[in-house]
């Protein structure tokens, strides 16, 4: 990955999106280990992310996808129930209308509405927590099995090989 981000970038970077209300802190957030991640907290909550430009190479075709499918599973929630603003991610628009921002020194970045009241798991510590992490992932399948996959991009070529 870029170098460390400055704070005067993530502040530059925040300006893009429709944020509403003004920030009152962003701090790292979570374990993950390809993007960088940052809690952003204003009117309401956010998640802000660097996408990992070494791991994405066509970062602008993966945010394509993301926003595809989310769309999709959002509009099929409309059709056999459940909470879309909990079930799906959210991609917070740049304010020209984007799905993402690129800055002048090719930082990608990304912009979710923070899911309240959810937690994340690096290690399964019950079997309840294994239980709910394969419902959700049939689901999310089961959600998507109508979805015209030919739209998708490739953002990592021969990963499923």
């Amino acid at each position: 990955m870029k170098k460390i981000l400055q704070q005067s970038e993530i502040e530059a970077s925040l300006s893009q999106f429709q944020l509403s209300g003004r920030v009152r802190s962003c701090r790292s957030y979570g374990s993950g280990h390809i993007n960088d991640t940052f809690l952003v907290e204003a009117d309401r909550k956010y998640i802000l992310q660097r996408i990992n430009t070494d791991v994405f190479k066509k970062p602008a075709e993966l945010m394509e996808n993301i926003s595809l499918v989310c769309s999709y599973m959002k509009e099929e929630m409309t059709y056999t129930g459940g909470d879309p603003e909990r079930e799906a991610l959210t991609l917070v628009p740049t304010r020209t209308g984007q799905c993402f921002f690129e800055d002048a020194n090719g930082n990608f970045f990304r912009v979710y509405l923070f899911i309240e009241g959810t937690t994340t798991y690096n290690l399964v510590e019950k079997p309840e927590h294994f239980y709910e992490s394969a419902y959700a992932f049939g689901r999310f399948q089961n959600l998507l099995s109508g979805f015209p996959a030919h739209r998708l991009y490739v953002t990592i070529p021969d990963f499923h090989h």
